[in-house]
């Protein structure tokens, strides 16, 4: 599991390296979102939409602050699946005056 910080997690989303996940609630996720398409799987739903995740894709996985993407980044992690941690999530992305989008 890696950790990156906003720049870093922005220039492989540009650049369509890795795939994004917010694991935040879906009421979180549509009141603002990171403005890369993203699927929204909470995490506290991790056992039942991991099965699904593609092990030969990289994914970033952000959340409000850390915590939980840090959490579902480590049960990934050892799923043998290829994750980034967003350090700070949305929050550090709305620090660095990225957009994100709302419904």
């Amino acid at each position: 599991m890696e950790t990156k910080n906003v720049k870093e997690c922005y220039e492989l989303l540009k650049n369509k390296e890795c795939e994004l996940i917010d694991v935040r609630s879906p009421e979180e996720h549509i009141e603002g979102r990171i403005n890369f398409i993203s699927k929204n799987l909470p995490l506290d739903e991790i056992k039942s939409w991991m099965k699904d995740l593609d092990k030969s894709k990289k994914y970033i996985i952000y959340c409000r602050s850390g915590g939980r993407s840090s959490f579902a980044c480590q049960v990934l992690n050892d799923n043998g699946f290829n994750i980034i941690n967003l350090s700070g999530g949305i929050m550090s992305w709305i620090s660095e005056d990225l957009e994100i989008t709302s419904n």
